[in-house]
C-alpha cells in the first residue's frame, strides 16, 4: 500500500510535484506491479487537475490499482480506503 496524501497547498505547484512523483514511481513500476502495490492519492492546490491527471494516467498505463482524489476527498477517507483494501 502506498498513500500519497497531504493538505491543500497554497503555493506548491501540484503539477510539478506529481511530475516528480510519477517519474520516481516509473523507475520502480515493475516492482510495484510485481508486489501488487495499491496507490492512494489525495492532494489539492494550484494546478491540481494536471498533476492528479498525470498520476491517474500513470496508474492506468502501468496497470496499477489506485485511487486519485483531490481536496474533496478527506484525509481520513483516503486512509480508510487503503485500510479496506488490506482487509
Amino acid at each position: 500500500m502506498l498513500i500519497i496524501a497531504g493538505g491543500v497547498a497554497n503555493f506548491t505547484d501540484i503539477r510539478i510535484t506529481f511530475i516528480g512523483l510519477v517519474k520516481a514511481l516509473a523507475e520502480v513500476a515493475q516492482q510495484l506491479h510485481k508486489q501488487n502495490v495499491k496507490v492512494f492519492v489525495r492532494r489539492g492546490g494550484p494546478h491540481q487537475e494536471e498533476g492528479l491527471a498525470r498520476m491517474e494516467t500513470f496508474l492506468k498505463k502501468e496497470n496499477i490499482y489506485g485511487f486519485v482524489g483531490d481536496q474533496t476527498t478527506s484525509l481520513p477517507e483516503i486512509v480508510k480506503m487503503a485500510i479496506e483494501e488490506v482487509k
